[in-house]
């Protein structure tokens, strides 16, 4: 129970309307992406791409399959300079407009069978699901607590699961699957746009948006009240201060930058690698994240899935001479999908909310989400090609790829379980000067800030919030308290809406 105290109602409806978001990435996925109906689609109209012998049918309908991603990198990239912008709950709302407005063109031009401005329309809407792939993801990680936030991110990716399987059902031609239903089978998705639009016009901004990159400290606290209830929030609202103060050297931290800065290649190349190895784990495919750990899952999830691509690889080369081979692969299939979901599918977007602090995550969403697009057209489009070449052999490409994150995770990547952001970042700042055998002894001295297994609030050293780095110590005291930092012997004051801040430096004794 300790781990669900801070699970208020508020949080929960927020929650489940921001999630509505991640059921239209799923529907769009399978809709606008699925290589089998869009097959469909096109021998519904002129072309007929059934034979895979002609050339031109063939180029046609992989352009149609990749116009897709090559919205979602887009999507991706831009969707660093919306949230910075126009904020969080800004940024779903113009999305959402932008969705509902690619679903009356889609269903207008399915009617007038223009299956040439039907192409366009998928493009704005690859850039609507890319920007919903990164912005409810991240908006969700910003407001919830330390003990919850990789829960709460895996109810997005189930939504997302869940849009994905509503769009497989309705999408069988015995319901809008075939000509006369395909209009409204691709005007659907405005719906959950629309009624989103409306519902997030109730919702609050993310805390941590507010006063660190906004300095909007009242509208933030109000926010965090809301949000957990009666609880105490002093605590949290000193981490935002604490990572405002913490993390200046990276405000106005965009792509480019981050692409050229060694302070931040770490935790990058950290969740690209495991992103690459989440598309290439062998499936396109969601819980105890909280409970177990994030290395852990990776762990095992890499690690069956690694195995699981050797054994339905031996089982499908032999299916043929014996008979109950065939059940075999089925059950192998349904382990490979289950440790996917146990790891790779879940914990790299968890991990990528939390590996960077505030002013640097969105353009960490946006490179990440632009590889995760990229990977997922490269397999998509030529995993078919393959498999025709070397038939069941095609899954053992997969292995090295699950090895490579298997690896990667149990020698490089850290813990981050119900830890605070500042107090991940001092952990990976601390990793690449420690070897690997001391790895523990680095989580250990992290941890010193992370919240409490039952209590569900973080605990600090004291009460006044100190935090020690590169042998100073550090207090910050917020609400009228005075905020006082030692280094070297001289005292500042600084005033912050009413407040004094001092400023006091000296050698710590």
């Amino acid at each position: 129970m300790g781990y669900f105290q801070e699970l208020t109602l508020s949080l929960v409806l927020i929650t489940m309307i921001s999630c509505l978001g991640a059921l239209q990435y799923g529907y769009n996925f399978w809709i606008l992406y699925s290589s089998v109906l869009v097959e469909e689609e096109l021998n519904q109209g002129d072309l007929h791409v059934s034979s895979r012998h002609t050339d031109p049918k063939i180029l046609l309908l992989e352009l149609t399959i990749a116009i897709f991603p090559t919205g979602g990198i887009l999507g991706s990239l831009i969707f660093a300079f919306l949230v910075d912008r126009f904020g969080r709950k800004r940024t779903m709302l113009l999305n959402d407009i932008l969705s509902v407005l690619c679903a009356i063109l889609l269903r207008w031009f399915k009617m007038i069978n223009s299956f040439s401005l039907s192409f366009i329309t998928r493009f704005a809407a690859g850039i609507c699901t890319g920007i919903f792939s990164t912005s409810v993801p991240m908006y969700l990680g910003e407001i919830a607590p330390v003990n919850l936030r990789g829960t709460i991110i895996e109810v997005c990716l189930f939504f997302m699961s869940l849009g994905i399987a509503v769009a497989q059902a309705v999408s069988l031609p015995e319901f809008l699957g075939n000509e006369q239903g395909s209009p409204v089978l691709f005007g659907l998705t405005g719906i959950g746009a629309l009624f989103q639009l409306v519902l997030l016009l109730f919702l609050p901004e993310s805390p941590r948006y507010l006063l660190i990159q906004k300095k909007q400290e009242r509208e933030a606290k109000e926010v965090l009240k809301k949000l957990r209830g009666s609880h105490y929030t002093e605590d949290e609202i000193e981490e935002l201060y604490q990572e405002d103060q913490y993390e200046q050297q990276e405000k106005g931290m965009r792509v480019h930058r981050m692409l050229c800065s060694s302070r931040q290649s770490w935790p990058l190349r950290c969740s690209i690698i495991l992103t690459v190895g989440q598309q290439l784990s062998g499936i396109k495919a969601i819980c105890g994240i909280d409970a177990w750990g994030r290395r852990i899952l990776l762990l095992c999830g890499f690690g069956i899935c690694s195995i699981s691509c050797i054994l339905l690889t031996m089982t499908l080369e032999i299916e043929t001479p014996i008979s109950w081979l065939p059940y075999l692969s089925t059950v192998l299939v349904l382990i490979l999908t289950g440790a996917h979901i146990l790891g790779p599918g879940s914990v790299p977007i968890v991990l990528t909310t939390e590996l960077f602090l505030q002013s640097s995550r969105s353009s960490a969403y946006a490179i990440v989400g632009s590889v995760h697009w990229f990977c997922s057209c490269i397999v998509t489009l030529g995993f078919h090609h393959i498999q025709s070449y070397i038939g069941p052999y095609s899954f053992l490409i997969f292995f090295p790829f699950n090895s490579v994150a298997l690896f990667y995770s149990l020698m490089v990547v850290p813990e981050t379980k119900r830890k605070t952001f500042l107090s991940i970042r001092k952990l990976l700042e601390m990793l690449p000067s420690k070897s690997l055998g001391n790895k523990q002894e680095a989580n250990e001295e992290a941890v010193q800030e992370s919240i409490t297994p039952s209590g569900g609030r973080r605990e600090s050293r004291d009460r006044k919030g100190s935090l020690q780095r590169d042998g100073r110590s550090e207090s910050l005291q917020c609400d009228g308290r005075r905020q006082s930092l030692r280094s070297d012997g001289r005292r500042e004051s600084v005033p912050r809406d009413g407040r004094r801040m001092s400023v006091q430096r000296g050698r710590m004794q």
